[in-house]
């Protein structure tokens, strides 16, 4: 009996083996799909937060087309009627005096 002995202690060995072989295999697995379930939700969370920024920057931009300043355009002719300037220059419609751009010397710079 004890060849009989040592097979059962041979085989109660390898069936320990095999088992302990195969829950690493499977814890494997599972840290795979672990891993692989993790990068689809970080990929997940990064669209998400791309489309909450692309939303944020449509919602301003409709904002900002609602409140867009105009300009008082019966304000403006208003002015223009009161003063009779018609002119869009900064000077007016006569200009500046050639005169008053003299610096006090008609000499060429530097002579």
């Amino acid at each position: 009996m004890p060849a009989f002995s040592s097979f059962m202690l041979a085989t109660a060995a390898l069936t320990g083996i095999a088992g302990t072989t195969a829950s690493i295999m499977q814890g494997n697995r599972a840290a795979g799909q672990q891993d692989q379930a993790l990068a689809a939700q970080q990929t997940g969370a990064a669209q998400a937060k791309a489309d909450a920024k692309e939303t944020r920057t449509q919602n301003q931009m409709e904002i900002n087309k609602a409140n867009q300043k105009k300009p008082d355009v019966r304000a403006i002719l208003a002015d223009k009627r009161k003063t009779g300037n018609d002119s869009t220059l900064l000077t007016g419609t006569t200009g500046i005096d050639p005169n008053a751009l003299n610096l006090g010397s008609m000499a060429a710079l530097g002579q």
